[in-house]
């Protein structure tokens, strides 16, 4: 009887060593949240994740940036089933082709793969290519010698819009008066193609400048789209509407343009546009997080084959998708850098298949607006009491180790939840 009364109160005394009252715990715990360390880790934190969500803090410190990137690559590299393309076909201008072609790009050349791709019944096309005017230029006019050419690709754009098959062409925005954007002149204006109109229908303005509908147009069957190629400082952010200084006052993406170029041909409903997280994003001028398709997994058409024109292997290659035609070259004449490349969480990529992976992304459903920052920072003072509570519990003695942890740690919360559900979509 003793032998077991010894051995209870030996466990009695292990116990109250090793785990000492909940209030003595609690009141350890407590009084380390006053330690001036504890509140700067706390503030510093809150801070960097506030300052995080301006777009001149991420232009000033891009070191941010690259740290987020690269741990979302590294959640990414976890997927469980690589997600393909399943409206998307791309059609590579490559070193060869170039060095054939030229720059500007041979706009004989690309009216052939447009004729040919509408002829293969694709759903869309989309030339992403510039079509800057040069330099001292007024919108819609180029040098002289182009003029042949222009004009055989235009055709061929009016010519697939009559067969139903919408176009997709691109601009660039450049900073203009008061800090808004505007467009830089293209070779083309608003006068040459059957644009969409509030109608739902496609038409061309008239001289000027009202929309009208002329007997050429009456023959159209699709319209012809207009979206601007530049890209968000943050790569993983899906672009859709840009407020510009125009007489049209907003500018549609690349992506954008051509998910509505697709959906209004199928007549798709409902509209992307219309879904509840793209209205509310591009109501507030703002870009969702999108997940991405390596290149690897995009269904690629030779430029050759498309070149070659042959109907039966057209339709094979293009029917129902939407076909990217646009460059992927190294400068140097193929010794240098890859053109138009950029970081992203697959990997590196090219221009066209940024646009490509954006396209996907909104058809797709496979986005997702940012935490709000009040979450986010509520999100991060709970971690962080339970981390301190963990480690006052543990009695640890490193004090500035452990708050360096958190800091490494708790810098990824604002956008840890997006990068996660990435990493787990399509299970």
């Amino acid at each position: 009887m003793r032998g077991l009364i010894k051995q209870r109160q030996r466990l009695k005394n292990a116990i109250s060593y090793h785990f000492p009252p909940l209030w003595e715990r609690l009141s350890q715990y407590l009084s380390s949240l006053k330690r001036p360390v504890t509140i700067s880790v706390l503030l510093v934190v809150l801070l960097l994740n506030l300052l995080g969500r301006l777009e001149w803090i991420n232009e000033v410190l891009p070191q941010l940036q690259w740290a987020e990137l690269k741990f979302h690559r590294f959640l990414c590299s976890f997927t469980p089933r690589l997600i393909t393309a399943k409206w998307v076909r791309t059609v590579e201008i490559d070193d060869t082709a170039h060095q054939k072609l030229g720059e500007p790009t041979n706009r004989d050349f690309l009216a052939t793969l447009v004729r040919n791709a509408a002829n293969g019944d694709a759903a869309a096309i989309v030339l992403d290519v510039k079509f800057l005017a040069p330099a001292g230029l007024a919108p819609g006019q180029d040098d002289v010698s182009r003029a042949a050419q222009n004009a055989n690709l235009f055709a061929a754009i009016r010519e697939a819009t009559s067969n139903g098959v919408p176009l997709v062409l691109t601009c660039w925005l450049r900073k203009g008066r008061g800090g808004g954007f505007e467009r830089r002149p293209n070779i083309y204006d608003g006068t040459l193609f059957p644009l969409p109109d509030d109608e739902g229908g496609c038409s061309t303005p008239t001289a000027n400048g009202d929309a009208g509908v002329g007997k050429e147009w009456r023959r159209a069957q699709a319209c012809v789209y207009i979206g601007n190629i530049n890209l968000p400082a943050d790569m993983r952010r899906l672009p859709l509407v840009t407020r510009t200084n125009d007489a049209d006052t907003r500018s549609s993406s690349l992506a954008l343009a051509a998910v509505s170029a697709y959906e209004d041909v199928i007549d798709r409903k409902p509209r992307t546009r219309e879904k509840e997280a793209v209205s509310s994003a591009m109501h507030e001028n703002d870009f969702p997080l999108a997940t991405f398709i390596p290149e690897s997994a995009f269904q690629k058409i030779p430029i050759e084959d498309l070149a070659a024109g042959a109907y039966e292997a057209a339709v094979k290659l293009c029917r129902g998708r939407i076909i990217i035609i646009g460059g992927k070259w190294h400068t140097d004449l193929g010794h240098g850098e890859l053109i138009d490349t950029y970081d992203t969480p697959v990997g590196k990529m090219s221009g066209m298949y940024l646009h490509a992976n954006y396209i996907e992304a909104l058809l797709d459903d496979r986005y997702g607006r940012e935490v709000p920052l009040w979450i986010a920072l509520l999100f991060d003072i709970v971690a962080f009491t339970i981390k301190t509570a963990a480690i006052t519990i543990a009695n640890t003695q490193r004090p500035i180790r452990i708050s360096f942890v958190r800091l490494t740690c708790m810098l990824h919360l604002p956008w840890l939840w997006p990068a996660l559900e990435e990493a787990v979509s399509n299970p």
